[in-house]
């Protein structure tokens, strides 16, 4: 058997290891789905950042994760090669829960090491290595190397499917907002109209008061005249 099918048997064992071994999936299920949500979270909103607090709290993860294959090793009587790398992903949650809470490299550093995708897919990784009971060797490393690659290339591409979803529905939200802005424009025209006809309707009658009242007065200025030169005449 070549080194390359080795590697792809392995790699189908680990693949398939949900199938042959449902006990896992307690402790998977919850992982792939804080992967599903936290990609489409961060899908929508893209300028949020992970934060310190929530890196702290992803570095946890592979601890309780490590403490479970421990259990699962003690309890069936696994390999070494299984003890070895439970005790790696161990000391992994341990140098990373350092790294977080002390903040001791860049931000950008620690919250790429500490996402939920690498970190859960990190320990799904292990889990299925643990669980699936295959020889832990260099075949099985570089076919867990593997399985994580491709499962991160499928949430990677959840994610770019999730930013094309939301982007379009922030441009759906965008394009409503602006029939309704043009709604309430054409409504404000059509009360500005309203209003024009009114003060022209005012105007009108302003002017014909106007008017009015210069006949009354021209009528009264008669009447004086009228009274004066019948004062005069007396």
């Amino acid at each position: 058997m070549t080194i390359l099918s080795t590697i792809v048997e392995r790699f189908i064992d680990l693949l398939d290891t949900p199938a042959h071994h449902p006990e896992m999936l307690w402790i998977v299920i919850p992982l792939l789905l804080i992967i599903v949500l936290m990609t489409v979270y961060f899908a929508k909103y893209r300028d949020e950042e992970l934060g310190w607090n929530t890196a702290l709290g992803n570095s946890f993860i592979l601890i309780f994760v490590s403490i479970d294959l421990f259990r699962t090793i003690f309890s069936d009587g696994r390999s070494i090669g299984a003890m070895v790398l439970a005790s790696i992903l161990l000391i992994e949650s341990v140098v990373l829960l350092f790294v977080n809470f002390t903040h001791f490299l860049p931000k950008k550093i620690s919250y790429l090491l500490s996402a939920p995708l690498p970190i859960n897919l990190t320990a799904y990784v292990f889990i299925s290595i643990i669980y699936s009971q295959v020889k832990v060797d260099i075949y099985t490393i570089f076919a867990g190397i593997l399985l994580f690659a491709l499962l991160l290339g499928v949430f990677l591409g959840i994610g770019f499917i999730s930013k094309k979803w939301w982007t379009r529905v922030e441009r759906i939200k965008s394009m409503e907002h602006v029939e309704d802005v043009k709604q309430e424009k054409k409504v404000l025209e059509g009360k500005k109209k309203e209003v024009v006809i009114e003060e022209k309707k005012i105007k009108r009658s302003v002017k014909v008061h106007e008017k009015e009242v210069r006949q009354k007065k021209e009528e009264l200025k008669k009447i004086k005249k009228v009274v004066n030169h019948k004062k005069k005449s007396l």
